[in-house]
This record gives C-alpha cells, sequence and structure tokens, in this order.
C-alpha cells in the first residue's frame, strides 16, 4: 500500500489506523436509534377479552358466587389469594352490557 504524502513531503496519517472505537461506537449509537424506534412505533391494541361485554342481575350473592357467575358466562378467569379477599362478603349487582373493568 502506498504511503500518502502532502505538498512538503511529510507522511500523512493512515486513516485506517485511526480509532477503531469510533466504528463500534456508531454501531452501538445506531443500534440504540434502532430500538428507540422499534419501541415508540409500538402500540398495544385491545382484545377480545377486553372488549367483552357482561350483563348480570344478581342480589345478595357472596363474592364467590359473583366470580363463578362472571366466569361462567365469559371468558375471565380470576386468580387470587384467599386470604385477600373477603369471599363471603355479600353484594348485588345489576349491569347490562358492560365491560369487566
Amino acid at each position: 500500500m502506498k504511503n500518502k504524502t502532502n505538498r512538503i513531503g511529510e507522511k500523512l496519517p493512515n486513516k485506517k489506523s485511526s480509532n477503531p472505537f469510533l466504528k463500534f461506537d456508531l454501531a452501538m449509537k445506531m443500534s440504540f436509534l434502532l430500538i428507540i424506534v422499534a419501541l415508540f412505533s409500538m402500540k398495544a391494541n385491545d382484545v377480545a377479552a377486553q372488549r367483552t361485554k357482561i350483563s348480570l342481575n344478581l342480589d345478595n350473592v357472596t363474592i364467590t358466587q359473583l366470580i363463578d357467575k362472571i366466569e361462567s358466562t365469559s371468558d375471565y378467569r380470576f386468580v387470587y389469594k384467599i386470604e385477600d379477599v373477603e369471599l363471603k362478603r355479600v353484594v348485588s349487582i345489576n349491569v347490562k352490557k358492560e365491560r369487566i373493568e
């Protein structure tokens, strides 16, 4: 490979011997930019279960009975710790075509 010189005859530094971390740094910046663009372009959509509407007319039922009724009339499943929920509590509910939220 021929060494380049300036007008005076001094050797110019080889450009390939410049800092090798610059290419790595550029690759990291481009990767980070690509990840940020991908994250901002994602959008959460509703799933069918979130659009499900339910109608219930229950008077003086326990929370256990209410949960059983919701599970039997929809695709929802409830997961809970027994000690965290008052399952014996009596409630009444009257809803028509409402989303569960």
